[in-house]
């Protein structure tokens, strides 16, 4: 269940939740455990206050105006829980966290490219690591967000296996197998804002609950915080939720000092900060104009999640903001607004309202999904106008795989009696696409959809990178797409590479920005390169070449398929190589190990270009409904 919630498509690296289990102890209302992508938590501050807002808002506990006190048996012992409630919702919670304490202080770990770091270790229900990001020469500021994730795992790898692990109180807070679950150091940065790097490098987008429980008692044991003093932490995206006071734990004694470790009981008590005059928010949180406040609308918006081969697609098709516009492109347009691009749109209620689903804590930064427009003419079943975390794009052959595949799951285009294929014409803002779904024992097994025609428009471009001079080749295929083989650049198609692929891919996009070749002659809407496929030969199979890429596409975002448009792109320039014989198929694989299949379609005037057709399959993975609450500071949310 666990990998099933957290891993993509349906969650993303950052994720974390709770499962609600029955109580072992009389004393508490429900037991929860608290999961992330790397595995299970003793303790979550920012899962416990989730956790009692719902047990509260959904009447799953008794609920008293104006403070209702949860129970929650964790892992790391008995929290306590004071929901303040009005008018049966949640307005604020303050939890009473389990004692923490400080374990050692100016320890030393050795990192990989740092040499000798020194670090304090403290518990606050789980185990956390602080260190000077300036010592490290690391300032704090997002660009280096992911050196510092790096880092972060690096020192907690170290310190897992350079010292032996700190254990736990037991007692009333600590029973039983309980103490045998993982802890994990993660880096802290003092002086506050702090952001907290997770296992296996990633961020709490939250001050972090338990960490700061933790931080309290480091800072106790080096005397720079006293008992009963407030302490307001602030996170890395600069949102501000605790305020925190310690107290001596009267269970555990008087503090006992040793020569490597400072112990100090403290109860942590967590609660929000009263409230203050308006301030802006931090400028890397994209705030909602008061004039599109209103998006999504008093009763939210309802999404159906898809897979294609990996990349998500989340689809919309009630419920949207007026789009005008007497075409799918000309909406598109519309969309993108004056002056706009495609990575970079003007502000109006339909970018708004893509923000708001597409940036984190609705989506992340990998995510991708349409909205269902009317079609040009009664030609085609609907329209969709598609969407990324940087804006807009004229073509998407997962999102198209999708969105067929959908269309006949709900029912939109009958699927009729029997095993049988059904077509779907969908009009896309670079023209009009038929997808054919297949259907066997009543269920969608695939989806073939036949491209706007492909057009090889320059070969072997030269171009600069910070890995030396590549040629590279361009194709149009609904979008701009720039090709050049990995190896050239000394590069791999694997996981462990995709931080390069993606920074050559970027560099590649921005070096060919105003090439003729990237040109449409339909205008500017279609031109410019939107994807750069970085790929390498595998060996062939009976029925044809075979390749793996890594599409980097707007402006770094990495697809997760073999990207569908951009496969129509390769079939273009392995058709002008000599490579793909008329009836051969080209397998083209992602680097999640996920395939489409792609083929040149035989006739047509080769004036009009290549027509291709690429096959792939598509599985929905959920619903959502979202609402955006008007006291929420986030507002459409935020990206890292």
């Amino acid at each position: 269940m666990r990998t099933l919630l957290m891993y993509e498509p349906r969650g993303h690296a950052a994720m974390s939740g709770a499962i609600l289990q029955p109580a072992t102890r009389p004393d508490a209302d429900y037991g929860v455990l608290f999961i992330e992508v790397s595995g299970l938590l003793p303790m979550c501050g920012h899962g416990t206050i989730g956790v009692a807002t719902v047990l509260v808002e959904t009447g799953m506990v008794p609920v008293t105006e104006p403070v209702t006190t949860v129970r929650l048996d964790t892992p790391a012992g008995l929290v306590s829980v004071d929901v303040r409630v009005e008018d049966g919702a949640a307005r604020s919670v303050t939890l009473t966290n389990v004692p923490a304490f400080s374990v050692g202080l100016d320890l030393k770990a050795e990192v990989p490219g740092f040499g000798t770091v020194t670090y304090d270790l403290a518990y606050g229900g789980n185990f956390y690591a602080f260190v000077e990001l300036d010592a490290l020469g690391l300032p704090f500021d997002r660009a280096h967000k992911q050196e510092t994730d790096h880092r972060g795992a690096r020192d907690h790898g170290r310190d897992q296996r350079g010292r032996r692990p700190a254990r736990p109180p037991r007692g009333p807070g600590r029973r039983g197998r309980q103490a045998r679950l993982p802890r994990r150091p993660r880096l802290r940065r003092h002086p506050l804002p702090a952001r907290h790097g997770h296992p296996p490098g990633w961020f709490d987008r939250s001050p972090c609950g338990t960490g700061t429980s933790a931080r309290m008692a480091q800072l106790h044991a080096r005397g720079q915080l006293a008992l009963d003093t407030d302490f307001v932490n602030e996170s890395f995206i600069g949102t501000r939720v605790h305020r925190a006071t310690g107290r001596r734990d009267h269970r555990r004694g008087p503090a006992r000092r040793r020569p490597d470790r400072h112990r100090t009981g403290l109860d942590h008590r967590h609660r929000p900060v009263p409230p203050r005059p308006h301030r802006p928010l931090p400028r890397r949180i994209p705030a909602v104009s008061a004039e599109h406040r209103d998006v999504p609308g008093p009763d939210g918006i309802r999404v159906t999640d898809y897979h294609t081969a990996g990349e998500p697609f989340r689809i919309v098709a009630d419920g949207l903001p007026p789009a005008p516009g007497d075409t799918v492109a000309e909406r598109c347009a519309t969309a993108i607004g004056s002056g706009g691009s495609g990575t970079a749109p003007r502000s109006g209620p339909l970018d708004a309202l893509r923000r708001f689903l597409v940036q984190e804590p609705r989506g992340h930064a990998g995510m991708y999904g349409g909205f269902v427009v009317p079609p040009d003419d009664d030609g085609a079943h609907l329209g969709v106008l598609f969407w990324h975390k940087d804006g807009f794009s004229t073509a998407c052959g997962h999102g198209t795989i999708a969105l067929a595949a959908w269309a006949v799951d709900s029912g939109l285009v009958p699927a009729g009696d029997g095993d049988r294929d059904v077509p779907v014409r969908v009009d896309v803002p670079s023209g009009r696409v038929t997808a054919t779904v297949h259907r066997s024992g009543g269920r969608t097994t695939g989806v073939t959809f036949r491209n706007v025609p492909a057009r090889v428009t320059a070969r072997k471009v030269p171009v600069a990178t910070g890995l030396g001079i590549v040629e590279v080749d361009l194709a149009h295929a609904g979008a701009c797409y720039a090709s050049v083989s990995a190896r050239e650049l000394g590069l791999a198609v694997d996981k462990a590479s995709l931080p390069e692929l993606t920074r050559v891919g970027r560099e590649i996009r921005t070096a060919l920005a105003g090439h003729p070749a990237t040109w449409h002659p339909d205008g500017p809407l279609l031109s410019g390169v939107y994807g750069v496929i970085l790929h390498e030969d595998l060996p062939d199979t009976p029925e044809g070449p075979r390749q793996r890429n890594v599409t980097v596409f707007a402006d770094g975002q990495i697809d997760r398929s073999p990207c569908g448009s951009g496969t129509s792109a390769r079939l273009a320039l392995l058709v002008d190589e000599g490579r793909l014989e008329e009836g051969r198929v080209l397998t083209h694989e992602s680097v999640a190990g996920t395939v489409f299949t792609g083929r040149a379609v035989p006739g047509g005037d080769p004036a009009d270009g290549l027509v291709t057709e690429v096959t792939g399959t598509a599985h929905r993975t959920g619903t959502a409904y979202f609402t955006l609450d008007p006291d929420d500071t986030l507002g459409a949310g935020f990206l890292l």
